[in-house]
């Protein structure tokens, strides 16, 4: 791992890379003389695994297990690893809840934002705005604030609800720290998922800061509400459904896929509820005219072609069913 430059906290001096807090995890190890070590990683940070397990075992001798599995977010612990383990190391992600012998490992990111936040002065159109990121820069938040707010513009980073970890933080599912009195939106970070998510939950403009690309551009939300009611119209015709409930912790809606299953049934479709791990095509084994997504909500946004049946999300088959207007599209997220 040539760009490593401290072993302690897996960092390097280039822009763009992860700082990982590997002192603090051996520490914790220690304090608690964990014998046997487990490390969870998403995809984005696995070519680093095995160098941090090198590193872990030679500082306190512990036997280091890696997970196998994808992982998707603070909300997909590897439940079966940690009753094999000691102590499970969740790296990349804020946490969400408390579970027991389970420590979060936050990635953060160096990037440098002067020149690129003078060049986005230019495209705010507001005197007051919220500011949002991920975890990766929600330490350089009150950096960013303080220079909008030198250069006359009101900026506020929101307080979300009990499942976000720092005010102005935005996760896949939840939006809540973006719902605030700010005229138009600033996201810190890459990608488009979540600033289309904000824009469609806030109904507010929202801006795409990257430092990544060092791009800057208005997030339109126009082609994704499009697409989704072009999904809703094909499951028109439905007359079975099958309801899939995730068993991951922090993703699993029981109580919401046995309210739709209800009101499925109470309108004469056949309906199912199909309980699962990682929800993936070649693992729903029954044949339905419909799915309906209540896990994470980027399967059914961001997956949906890899199904062979239109999926939805629990509001948009409320919508289906009259139970919710058509003309205005909302946002599912986990709250």
């Amino acid at each position: 791992m040539n760009d490593i430059q401290d072993k302690k906290s897996f960092s390097c001096h280039k822009p763009g890379c992860y700082k990982l807090d590997l002192e603090d995890v051996v520490k914790k190890i220690k304090k608690i003389g964990a014998k046997k070590v487990g490390l969870q990683f998403p995809d984005g940070l696995l070519r680093r695994s095995t160098d941090i397990k090198d590193y872990i075992e030679n500082e306190t001798k512990s036997l280091v297990l890696i997970s196998g599995n994808s992982c998707f977010g603070a909300c997909d612990l590897d439940m079966d690893l940690l009753n094999e383990v000691d102590l499970l190391f969740h790296f990349g992600h804020s946490k969400i809840f408390d579970v027991k012998r389970v420590e979060y490992v936050e990635a953060r990111m160096k990037c440098d934002f002067n020149d690129l936040l003078r060049a986005s002065l230019t495209f705010i159109h507001a005197d007051k705005i919220s500011l949002v990121s991920t975890v990766q820069h929600i330490g350089d938040l009150k950096r960013i604030k303080a220079f909008y707010e030198e250069n006359g513009i009101v900026c506020i980073i929101g307080k979300g609800d009990s499942r976000i970890t720092y005010e102005g933080q935005v996760l896949g599912c939840n939006f809540s720290s973006a719902k605030n009195d700010g005229e138009e939106i600033i996201y810190i970070g890459s990608g488009y998922f979540h600033p289309i998510g904000i824009g469609i939950a806030t109904k507010k403009r929202v801006l795409k800061v990257d430092p990544i690309s060092k791009e800057i551009e208005e997030v339109k939300t126009e082609r994704l509400i499009r697409r989704r009611y072009g999904v809703i119209s094909k499951a028109m015709d439905f007359r079975s459904v099958g309801i899939l409930v995730s068993s991951k912790i922090g993703q699993k809606r029981s109580d919401i896929a046995l309210k739709l299953y209800k009101n499925a049934l109470k309108r004469g479709y056949e309906a199912y509820i199909l309980y699962m791990g990682t929800i993936y095509p070649e693992g729903i084994g029954i044949k339905v005219d419909l799915l309906v997504n209540t896990a994470c909500p980027r399967i059914a946004i961001d997956d949906y072609q890899r199904f062979n049946v239109p999926i939805l999300t629990p509001i948009e088959f409320e919508m289906l069913l009259g139970g919710r207007p058509m003309d205005e599209y909302i946002m599912d997220e986990i709250r």
